[in-house]
């Protein structure tokens, strides 16, 4: 969603406390040596809902979006994993208490659940960009649709509830 860079001090927090390295790629964290957790596809899908299920519980929307639904969709393994929702960041720390705040101005969050890593954002309105990329100024929203009309791909714009339904509200099955 954005690239979100941890500093040196960060990742030694986290391998501390997580007892595993994390990389950066393409602006994703992704772990190093949990590789292996991701061979049993479904058990992965049913823990990532449970996870949905952990914002609905306090009260908010959260979808899976982008990269992992596609990827569903398309019967593939996947270790793409975003979601978006309307718990600002401040709530995701309280509902999330191991969570990393990186950029947490543009409402992006990387937070660890059983040794799943994936990033959060809050839905939001990009208002003003540094050399036509990077969102420097941002709106929080309460709106799926518009928080995925400002993806970069339609067909990243798909995503699943926290009853496990592929939501497809811009079309991107047909971009696919």
């Amino acid at each position: 969603l954005e690239i979100l860079q941890m500093d040196k001090d960060v990742r030694r927090e986290f391998r501390k406390k997580y007892g595993y390295e994390v990389y950066e790629k393409d602006g994703d964290f992704s772990s190093l040596c949990s590789e292996y957790e991701y061979d049993n596809k479904m058990e992965r899908y049913f823990e990532l809902i449970e996870i949905l299920k952990i914002f609905s519980s306090n009260g908010f929307l959260a979808y899976i979006v982008g990269g992992y639904p596609r990827d569903i969709y398309l019967d593939r393994k996947s270790i793409d994993i975003d979601i978006c929702t309307n718990a600002t960041p401040k709530d995701l720390a309280t509902i999330f208490n191991g969570s990393i705040l990186p950029k947490q101005e543009y409402g992006g969050v990387t937070v660890i659940v059983n040794k799943i890593v994936f990033e959060i954002t809050t839905f939001r309105k990009e208002i003003k960009y540094e050399n036509n990329r990077f969102p420097v100024k941002i709106k929080y929203i309460d709106s799926l649709l518009d928080d995925l009309k400002r993806r970069d791909f339609t067909m990243n714009t798909m995503c699943i509830d926290s009853n496990g339904n592929l939501i497809d509200l811009l079309n991107g099955k047909v971009d696919i």
